[in-house]
């Protein structure tokens, strides 16, 4: 139980430098994340998996080697944008750890 509180505690303390600063808003558009794409698919796996019933680009980013897959779906609606900034924010937290630098967005 300790070790998970001081694991909290420096991810919290840590915030500041994992958070993706350029999505913020109540809005996050392709836009605002195809840059942040852009600058993460020479290290990450990123590919078009469809298109919406607008023809907007639907992306996939794949990380990892492990038998066991995560799946982590964000913004099926436009104005829910907290789930998209979070997948960044955990997703910059993770790099790392996958020996690519931090986002510094």
């Amino acid at each position: 139980m300790e070790t998970t509180s001081l694991f909290i505690s420096d991810v919290a303390n840590k915030y500041s430098q994992i958070k993706v600063g350029k999505l913020y808003g109540r809005y996050i558009t392709a836009e605002h994340i195809e840059p942040i794409l852009e600058r993460l698919k020479s290290s990450l796996k990123i590919r078009e998996i469809g298109k919406s019933t607008l023809e907007a680009s639907i992306k996939i980013v794949e990380f990892g080697k492990g038998a066991k897959k995560i799946l982590a779906w964000s913004q099926m609606h436009g104005n829910e944008s907290t789930t998209t900034k979070a997948v960044f924010d955990l997703l910059n937290f993770f790099l790392p750890f996958l020996m690519i630098r931090r986002l510094k967005l």
